[in-house]
């Protein structure tokens, strides 16, 4: 799962060497990013990740969970399909998580398109740091937005 992952970001990581950078919007402590510029937006928060941590994160995107059987973990992500390593193989967006004391701790159906609003922060697996949301709200919204950016 770990390995997914990095994958993942070195995939983020590789489009936005291809693309340049244009920052999110940011409105007070919330971050907004936008399908124009999706990539640079989340590879500009990935590469200064100082900058974000504990701001407002909202944007849109496609839900999916990961399970780590050997770990007996599960991971859930809200992304969008980009360029990536081997063709237009990538994903760019965040893992997502309800905070512990959560009421209401439920996750959407497989390839729901979502709006998710949350604080970015880290965590440590291991001896790896990862950026996840720490989900405020996490809903479904009936009208689909751009499911593959290339920028």
């Amino acid at each position: 799962m770990k390995r997914i992952i990095a994958a993942i970001v070195i995939c983020v990581l590789c489009a936005f060497a291809l693309v340049g950078c244009r920052s999110p919007r940011i409105i007070g402590d919330t971050v907004e990013i936008g399908e124009d510029m999706f990539i640079a937006q989340i590879n500009d928060i990935y590469l200064n990740q100082k900058d974000y941590l504990g701001k407002t994160i909202k944007f849109e995107g496609m839900f999916t969970q990961y399970t780590w059987e050997a770990e007996n973990k599960t991971y859930y992500m809200v992304y969008r399909r980009s360029p990536g390593c081997c063709g237009n193989d990538g994903q760019a967006g965040f893992e997502v998580v309800w905070p512990p004391d959560a009421e209401t701790a439920l996750y959407p159906a497989e390839n729901d398109w979502c709006l998710v609003e949350g604080a970015l922060a880290t965590y440590v697996e291991g001896s790896q740091a990862y950026l996840h949301i720490v989900l405020t709200a996490l809903t479904v919204k009936p009208d689909r937005g751009a499911e593959f950016v290339e920028r």
